[in-house]
C-alpha cells in the first residue's frame, strides 16, 4: 500500500529543527502556564480584586493554563513517532497511543476555543459597562458567558470525538494532536488523502475569524468612548490623574486585539496553505524556510495566550502589580534582616572564641569578655547599618 507523505510537517528530515521546535514551544507553554497560574492565584488570594471582569479573566486563564499543559504534553509525547502514517502503517499503530492522542486533542480543542470565546466575552462585557453603562444587564448575561464559552466548545469537542475528527495529522500540526484535517482514502494499492475543510472551520478557524472581526470593532468603540469622556472632564489635578489612567487604559485597548491577532494569525496562514491552496504551492511552502518559520510561529502563538494575558493584566495593571510586589518586598526585607542578624552573631562568636579573657599586664587585672562582646556587637551593628 502506498501513501503520499510529502506534506508532513515533522517528517524527520531535519532532526535539529524538530528539537528546536519542541524546545521553543515547550518554553512558551511553560511561560504561558506560569502567567495563567499567576492570574489565577491573584484572583484567589486578593478578595478586593474579585470583580466581574477579573472573574471572566479567571475563566480565561483556566482555559489558557489547560491549553498550555495540553500542548506541552503533546509536543513532548512525540505522537509523530507512533501515529504518523508515513512512518508507522495504520494497522501497526498502538491503540493506547491513539486514545491518549484523542484525549490530548479533545483537551486542547476544548480549551483553545474556550479561550477565544472568553476573550470575546470580556470585550463584550466591557462594551456594555463602559459604552452603554448597563451594569445590571451585564451581570444578567454572566451565565450566558459560561454557557457560550464552556458549553459550546464542550459540545463541539464531544461531537468531534464521536465522529472521528480528532487525532494526529502530520500535515496540520506542529507536534501535538488536534483536528484531523484529512482522511485516508484507499483506492486499490494506492492511498491518497482527502481534505476535510468542514471540521477545521467549525472546530477552530471559525472561532478565530469571529474574534478577528469582533475584537477590533469592540475595542475601537470602547477606546473612542473613553476619549470622549476624558475630554468632558474638568481641568486641574483631577484631570492630570485621569490623563495617566486614560493613557494606561488606552494602551490596553490597543494591545489586546493586536496581541490576539498577532498570536493567532500564524495558524490561520498555515491552515490556509493546508486547505485552500494548490497542492504544488502547498508543497513548496511546507518545504521552504518561510514555511518552517510559520510552523514554529503557529506552535508558539497557539501556546502563548496565557503569557500575553499575564503581561497585559498583571504587568500593565498597577494595582495588581503592587499587590504582588509588596509581599515580595516584605519577604526580602525580612530575609535581609535575618541574614544581617546571623552575620552579627557569627562575628560575635568569633571574637569570643579568639579572646576568652583579656589581662592588663601592667595591673594584672582580668577584664570580662561580656563588655568587650557588647562593644563588638554595637560596632558590628553600626557597620552593618
Amino acid at each position: 500500500m502506498e501513501t503520499s507523505c510529502n506534506d508532513s510537517l515533522l517528517d524527520g528530515g531535519n532532526a535539529y529543527y524538530d528539537v528546536f521546535l519542541k524546545i521553543s514551544i515547550g518554553t512558551m507553554c511553560t511561560l504561558s502556564a506560569f502567567g495563567s497560574s499567576l492570574i489565577i492565584l491573584t484572583f484567589i488570594l486578593f478578595k478586593d480584586i474579585r470583580t466581574i471582569p477579573r472573574q471572566l479573566l479567571f475563566n480565561l486563564s483556566i482555559a489558557d493554563l489547560l491549553t498550555a499543559l495540553s500542548n506541552f504534553s503533546g509536543i513532548f509525547t512525540n505522537f509523530d513517532k507512533y501515529l504518523n502514517y508515513c512512518l508507522v502503517p495504520l494497522e501497526d499503530q498502538n491503540a493506547g497511543i491513539q486514545s491518549a492522542c484523542i484525549a490530548q486533542a479533545a483537551t486542547g480543542q476544548l480549551t483553545t476555543n474556550s479561550s477565544i470565546l472568553w476573550t470575546i466575552c470580556i470585550a463584550f462585557y466591557m462594551l456594555i459597562i463602559i459604552v452603554f453603562q448597563k451594569e445590571s444587564i451585564a451581570k444578567k448575561l454572566l451565565p450566558l458567558y459560561y454557557i457560550l464559552s464552556w458549553g459550546l466548545p464542550f459540545a463541539v469537542t464531544v461531537w468531534f470525538s464521536f465522529v472521528g475528527y480528532l487525532g494526529y495529522d502530520p500535515e496540520t500540526t506542529p507536534g501535538w494532536c488536534g483536528i484531523v484535517g484529512s482522511k485516508l482514502i484507499t483506492d486499490g494499492n494506492f492511498t491518497h488523502k482527502e481534505k476535510l475543510v468542514f471540521p477545521v472551520v467549525i472546530g477552530y478557524t471559525g472561532f478565530v475569524y469571529a474574534a478577528f472581526f469582533l475584537l477590533p470593532i469592540m475595542y475601537i468603540v470602547i477606546r473612542c468612548h473613553i476619549k470622549i469622556l476624558f475630554k468632558r472632564r474638568p481641568d486641574g489635578k483631577m484631570r492630570i490623574h485621569l490623563q495617566a489612567e486614560s493613557k494606561s487604559t488606552d494602551l490596553k485597548m490597543i494591545f489586546i486585539p493586536l496581541i490576539f491577532i498577532f498570536i493567532r494569525v500564524w495558524s490561520l496562514v498555515v491552515d490556509s496553505f493546508d486547505y485552500y491552496v494548490d497542492r504544488d504551492l502547498k508543497y513548496k511552502f511546507k518545504n521552504s524556510t518561510v514555511g518552517a518559520i510559520f510552523v514554529l510561529a503557529k506552535g508558539l502563538g497557539d501556546s502563548s495566550q496565557g503569557f500575553a494575558n499575564a503581561i497585559l493584566f498583571i504587568g500593565f495593571t498597577q494595582a495588581v502589580r503592587w499587590k504582588l510586589w509588596r509581599p515580595t518586598q516584605r519577604a526580602y526585607k525580612r530575609y535581609c534582616r535575618c541574614c544581617r542578624h546571623n552575620r552579627d552573631e557569627l562575628m560575635m562568636s568569633r571574637v569570643t572564641e579568639a579572646t576568652p579573657l583579656i589581662t592588663d599586664d601592667s595591673t594584672g587585672t582580668v577584664y570580662a569578655t561580656e563588655n568587650i562582646n557588647d562593644s563588638c556587637y554595637e560596632a558590628n551593628k553600626s557597620f552593618a547599618q
